[in-house]
């Protein structure tokens, strides 16, 4: 997950009245690979805040312990920022040098346009053989507009 935050999400509407949390990407992957029998080996998780790394470190370790599982947890909770974009070619080569037969399953939700198209390129160049799934919210298509660019009507 390349950009996991603190490994949940929230919802809400009703300006604050209704409120839904749920596990993301990361915490999905840990109660799935308990309930498959050890379908992950490993979860890697990343985002650019180290507090975010930290805690979602915490919480997979916890569900790792709870649940007797046995996947291991790749979190870099010592450095301040870690950019994304060089992060996933740095694991995904370090994976590929130990062993070239694998399967992967990579998340990346770019809600604020921080995993570069060059990047996603990139990581098929190194390994073909995975799944990526990519989600975008439309209104960060707006968002990220440059303050010159003309909006497209309905």
């Amino acid at each position: 997950d390349l950009l996991s935050s603190y490994g949940m999400n929230k919802i809400t509407k009703s300006s604050g009245k209704d409120e839904f949390v749920f596990p993301g990407s990361s915490i999905s992957a840990a109660l799935i690979s308990y309930r498959k029998n050890g379908v992950f080996k490993k979860i890697y998780a990343n985002d650019l805040k180290l507090d975010e790394r930290t805690i979602l470190e915490k919480r997979l370790m916890s569900l790792n312990g709870f649940y007797n599982n046995h996947f291991e947890i790749e979190i870099d909770s010592n450095s301040k920022e870690i950019d994304s974009n060089l992060w996933a070619i740095k694991i995904l080569n370090e994976i590929k040098s130990k062993d070239n037969i694998i399967n992967y399953l990579m998340i990346i939700d770019n809600e604020g346009m921080n995993i570069r198209y060059e990047t996603i390129k990139k990581i098929r160049d190194i390994h073909k053989f995975g799944d990526i799934i990519i989600s975008f919210q439309d209104a960060g298509i707006v968002r990220n507009l440059k303050p010159k660019q003309k909006k497209l009507g309905k």
